[in-house]
């Protein structure tokens, strides 16, 4: 005969189920605010000038390799634009030159005059499984060192491009910032969100970044800043 669970065993068992689910949600909070402290001092914030000088926008950047080179986005610095790295304490951090840009990636890699001693660790590879927990990091809207949780939602190819689709509030300010597996290590480059709909955001890959670390393209600072300017000696500005 089988045996039916009487009002109070089942009580009983929601009751465990309940903590046992509260329990794994505790340590997984307490994973997540560890991840986090594991950043500390390697995220940066990237200010561009406009071309009148003045502060055009904000974004994000991180340390890699002990804190001589820095990732973000290539759209953050900005072909022929000054721009300001800063840490978190408002520490401003002198750039040698950009070590590699690439323009169908949207990536640019930055080389420090000096070692800051800090750096993320860059992960072997993107392969994460669809729903993998992830970490980004950035200054939405100007809210500077922000912190978000979410998935990886697919990979997939954007204008030819192989990218990580995650889901994740991402916001003006995220762009450059990294994307981290649930070890800390950078598995992408927040480089775009979606304009129709929200927490649909896309990362460049890590694999993208070595290549740009094995195969540079060195520009000095100086020459950096001359790219799309007019030739004053061919032209006139009215």
């Amino acid at each position: 005969m089988e045996q039916r669970d009487t009002p109070m065993a089942r009580m009983f068992k929601l009751a465990l189920t309940r903590f046992w689910f509260l329990l794994l949600l505790s340590v997984q909070s307490e994973e997540f605010v560890d991840l986090v402290r594991g950043f500390d001092g390697a995220i940066v914030a990237i200010e561009q000038k406009g071309r009148n000088g003045g502060a055009s926008g904000m974004g994000a950047g991180f340390l890699i390799e002990e804190g001589r080179f820095l990732v973000t986005c290539l759209h953050v610095i900005g072909e022929g634009r000054e721009f300001e790295v800063k840490s978190a304490d408002g520490q401003e951090y002198a750039v040698d030159s950009v070590f590699a840009s690439d323009v169908k990636t949207d990536l640019a890699i930055l080389k420090l005059a000096a070692s800051t001693g800090k750096g993320l660790k860059l992960a072997s590879n993107s392969d994460l499984p669809q729903g993998s927990s992830i970490a980004v990091m950035g200054h939405p809207l100007g809210l500077e060192n922000s912190v978000s949780r979410g998935l990886v939602s697919a990979k997939r190819f954007v204008d030819n491009v192989e990218m990580l689709q995650i889901s994740a509030p991402i916001e003006s300010g995220h762009s450059g910032g990294p994307v981290t597996n649930s070890r800390g290590d950078v598995v992408g480059v927040v480089v775009a969100k979606s304009g129709l709909k929200a927490n649909i955001g896309f990362a460049a890959l890590v694999e993208d970044i070595k290549l740009l670390l094995a195969h540079p393209n060195p520009t000095t600072l100086e020459q950096w800043l001359t790219m799309g300017m007019l030739d004053t000696t061919r032209w006139m500005v009215p």
